[in-house]
């Protein structure tokens, strides 16, 4: 400290002419402080400048580098080569906060230095300035088990798909250490190696890979998701441990493998590839007989997180199987995942979870409801075209929001006959106190009874008369079945079974289906799927069976065959 107060006051008796050489001096490192110390007793004030940021430099006073912004790279670049690791690392973090291009060659190559900290911090800093040049260095860093995180975080900032194929290998190299760990471990071998540090790697791997979404890394992701050996660690004798034969280390590669199996589900939610969904299902449901436990729960709930951002309606069932999980965070998970996909059959368990005693699932599942809420209420204005209409209106009903009312109303005038009355039962059970629905709904009614008259009468006479009964729809025919005289009912039956032996299925399902007959259906099934059913003549025989019985239910037949 003397020698430098000494060279500081050595340089200001020469006066102002020495200015200049003094702020020169500021990046001399021999030198440099004490310049800086004389500047400050001349009254010299730094600007928004290179040597402004020189001398913020030797000040360590990094957010003024960083506001001076772009002229700052070149004095910040040079101390990247202090003999301080910690002076270094804050100048990798200053240029990194700049991100101008003209900083990448020497954060490049700075990721070879000795200190670990520093290359870190200059690998992030490659993350955060971006652009081609910077992924050539980061590509090579993925080999460096001390840097290789930070590398892979930073291509998956840049999101560069040249970085793809050494992401999938570095993700992949987990997987091959895990299973020569473990069949060391069944020979009750020691096990030399790294403290999880290439899972480590593995899960910023996957995570690079999911922000870089390139669809080349979905087949890699699935296998590590897949990787099931690393669970059997926890089964596998003590003797396997790390360098050091720590316990602790142990678990932390343990931990480490897993965070890198979580990613990879996390990876393929954010690719979104409909490929990934069945083993994403499959991590959620399950369970290992040997070891008598299910997945661990990050994983199942990176896997739940996951099947929510694909969309998938596949996944609905296991979602609501995982409802039940002991595990808050799982809960929570499967619920929001849940209000991803939309699917109304999850309205009611998702009803049942907003009502959890714990805080996180309650939030959890009413902010899915409302998510299936606006989704299903949008859905409203195309609902004739969708398949799962009833399921729709039926959740509206369970949910009981007043803006489904008008929409309800709505198809009342243009939906199928089915699907009013599921509307109707909703507006009658649900919203019967809504003064548009007690005004509306006499009308409505009345409307029907003419037009239930009017569809029976027209395919009535077509039947009776058998003017264009072989081109009338088969739901035309049924309807006359179920509603028409016995004459008439019985030509619309000798109809169906005409067609039937030509056309099976096409008339035997909605047959069956409409005149509720589930067991008889379900029997039907089977015996198709057996190979037992043939359509010709089994079908039409079946179908004349069918009249004979809607008629006897009827009371408009007797108990005579009918032929």
């Amino acid at each position: 400290e003397s020698v430098r107060t000494a060279a500081e006051d050595a340089l200001l008796k020469i006066g102002e002419p020495t200015v200049e050489p003094l702020i020169a001096a500021l990046r001399d490192a021999s030198v440099q402080e004490a310049a800086a110390g004389a500047l400050d007793k001349m009254g010299w004030q730094p600007g928004q400048d290179e040597n402004g940021a020189a001398y913020w430099v030797v000040k360590r006073q990094w957010n003024k580098c960083i506001d001076v912004g772009p002229p700052a790279v070149a004095p910040l670049s040079a101390a990247l080569r202090a003999d301080d690791w910690e002076v270094c690392h804050a100048a990798a973090v200053a240029l990194g906060q700049i991100g101008d291009a003209s900083a990448v060659e020497p954060l490049g190559a700075a990721l070879k230095a000795n200190h670990s900290g520093v290359g870190n911090a200059a690998a992030c800093a490659l993350g955060q300035i971006g652009g081609p040049r910077a992924v050539g260095p980061l590509i090579a860093a993925l080999e460096d088990d001390r840097i290789g995180v930070a590398a892979a975080r930073a291509l998956g900032q840049i999101g560069d798909a040249r970085a793809v194929e050494l992401l999938v290998a570095a993700l992949l190299k987990n997987i091959a250490w895990v299973r020569q760990a473990v069949a060391l471990a069944k020979a009750d071998t020691f096990v030399i190696c790294s403290a999880g540090d290439w899972a480590g790697v593995s899960a910023a791997a996957a995570e690079a890979l999911g922000q870089i979404g390139d669809p080349r890394a979905i087949e890699p992701l699935i296998a590590a998701l897949n990787d099931r050996d690393s669970r059997t660690w926890s089964a596998a004798p003590l003797t396997v441990l790390p360098r050091r034969g720590t316990s602790g280390l142990f678990n932390s590669a343990l931990s480490a493998v897993t965070v890198a199996r979580a990613a990879a589900a996390e990876a393929l939610g954010q690719i979104g590839d409909p490929r990934a969904v069945e083993s994403l299902i499959d991590v959620v449901v399950h369970y290992d007989t040997a070891l008598g436990t299910h997945e661990d729960d990050d994983v199942r709930a990176a896997a739940a997180k996951a099947l929510g951002q694909i969309r998938d309606r596949r996944a609905t069932e296991s979602l609501l199987g995982m409802l039940g999980w002991g595990d808050r965070n799982v809960r929570s998970a499967a619920a929001r995942a849940l209000g991803q996909i939309g699917d109304p059959r999850a309205t009611k368990p998702l009803l049942s979870e907003a009502k959890d005693t714990n805080g996180d699932v309650q939030a959890a599942a009413a902010e899915a409801l409302e998510q299936i809420r606006n989704s299903l209420i949008s859905a409203l204005d195309h609902l004739p075209e969708k398949e799962n209409a009833a399921q729709i209106v039926a959740a509206l009903g369970e949910l009981g929001d007043s803006r489904a009312v008008e929409p309800l109303l709505g198809l009342l005038i243009r939906a199928e006959p089915e699907l009013r009355k599921v509307a109707l039962s909703v507006l009658e059970t649900k919203f019967s106190q809504e003064a548009r629905v007690q005004t509306a709904l006499p009308g409505f009614r009345e409307k029907w009874a003419k037009e239930e008259a009017s569809v029976v009468e027209e395919p009535e006479r077509q039947v009776h008369t058998q003017e264009g009964a072989s081109d009338m729809r088969i739901e035309d025919l049924i309807r006359v079945l179920q509603r028409s005289n016995a004459a008439v009912a019985l030509g619309a039956g000798s109809e169906l079974a005409t067609r039937a032996n030509v056309l099976g299925d096409a008339v035997v399902e909605p047959l069956l289906t409409a005149i509720d007959e589930p067991e008889m259906l379900a029997r039907y099934r089977l015996l198709k799927s057996s190979g037992q059913w043939r359509n010709d003549p089994d079908a039409g025989l079946l179908v004349l069976e069918l009249t004979k019985r809607v008629l006897t239910q009827r009371g408009l037949l007797g108990t005579g065959s009918v032929a």
